[in-house]
């Protein structure tokens, strides 16, 4: 985010909002998948510097704990 504004030395207030709303730790992507009946599941995905994945699998009906 920070090189797609350029890479500024001083960063505008505007900037700096919206860098602290890219980063403002909500996921960036939620969706379900459906397994085949075989088990397998298989995606693929772009990783860059610095990414974090958390996938969490769990059967439909089934709810998450929350720690």
């Amino acid at each position: 985010m920070y090189k797609d504004l350029g890479s500024p030395a001083q960063l505008t207030r505007a900037q700096v909002q919206r860098l602290n709303a890219a980063s403002d730790g909500k996921p960036i992507e939620q969706t379900s998948i459906t397994i085949r009946a075989d088990g397998v599941f298989e995606r693929e995905v772009t990783v860059r510097d610095n990414d974090v994945f958390l996938l969490v699998l769990a059967k439909r009906g089934h709810r998450l704990k929350k720690e």
